[in-house]
């Protein structure tokens, strides 16, 4: 019976253990993972892309408006002929 509660006990520490350690070691990296001039530069950063993506759709839906004229003023001709 005695040995049982010594091996019951010991996987409850080692277990114990290992779950403080995991806390500690996260509440480490979170406090030095967060530095607000790196956030700041990245959310800078994504704005940036942001923008430029918006810049390219304009570009790309003007592309397809110009091609779609030209398609149809080459229909327009064919047709008459």
């Amino acid at each position: 019976m005695e040995i049982t509660l010594v091996i019951v006990g010991g996987v409850v520490l080692l277990t114990l253990v290992a779950v403080v350690g995991d806390v500690v070691g996260k509440a480490v990296k979170a406090r030095y993972g967060s530095d607000p001039k790196a956030l700041k530069d990245l959310v800078r950063r994504v704005e940036d892309l942001e923008r430029l993506a918006q810049e390219k759709e304009a570009r790309i839906l003007r592309l397809e408006e110009d091609v779609a004229f030209a398609n149809k003023l080459l229909e327009d001709r064919s047709n008459k002929a």
